[in-house]
C-alpha cells in the first residue's frame, strides 16, 4: 500500500507525495465497522476533529475503542474520495481495504508510538475520532500486522 492511486478522467493518478496517516476510532459494535467496510464508505460527524485535514489518498488504520472487545486496530485503508455530505454529516469513499484476519491489542506495542506521549493516560490519545499518526507511527501498526510482532510493555 505504498503507493496510492486514484482514478481520474485521463487515466489514473499518484497519491502519495502530501499522503497523511490517520487512526480512525470506532466506539460501536464491531458490525457497524463491518458494514461501513461492506459498503467502502466512512461516516464522519460533523463536529469530528480533523475531517478537513482528510485528503484523497491519506492511509487509515481502523482502531476499535471500549471495554468490550476493544482496544484493537482492525485493518488499514486508503481514502478514496473527497469528504462529502450526507445528511446532516459526512462521509467519505474507502479503498485498498484490508481487514486484518487478528486484531492486534494496542498495548502490545503501545510503547513503540510517538503520538501517545505519556503512556500512563494513552486512551486520551484516541478520543476524537480521527488521530493524526506520523509515518513511523504507521510503519510500526502495519510491521506488528504483517509479522505479529509482539512487544511488551513494562
Amino acid at each position: 500500500m505504498d503507493d496510492a492511486k486514484v482514478e481520474t478522467r485521463r487515466g489514473f493518478k499518484l497519491l502519495n507525495q502530501n499522503r497523511k496517516n490517520w487512526i480512525f476510532v470506532i466506539n460501536n459494535d464491531y458490525s457497524i465497522f463491518q458494514r461501513r467496510i461492506n459498503e467502502k464508505k466512512w461516516l464522519i460527524f460533523s463536529n469530528t476533529h480533523n475531517r478537513k485535514k482528510l485528503r484523497v489518498g491519506d492511509r487509515i488504520v481502523f482502531y476499535k475503542a471500549g471495554r468490550i472487545d476493544g482496544k484493537k486496530f482492525l485493518g488499514s485503508a486508503l481514502i478514496s474520495t473527497k469528504l462529502k455530505r450526507d445528511r446532516s454529516d459526512f462521509s467519505l469513499g474507502l479503498s485498498n481495504i484490508d481487514v486484518w484476519k487478528e486484531t492486534i491489542d494496542i498495548k502490545t506495542f503501545l510503547d513503540k508510538l510517538d503520538f501517545i506521549k505519556d503512556k500512563t493516560i494513552w486512551g486520551s490519545y484516541l478520543q476524537g475520532g480521527i488521530i493524526p499518526i506520523s509515518d513511523s507511527d504507521y510503519a510500526i501498526i502495519q510491521t506488528a500486522k504483517k509479522t505479529n510482532e509482539v512487544f511488551q510493555v513494562m
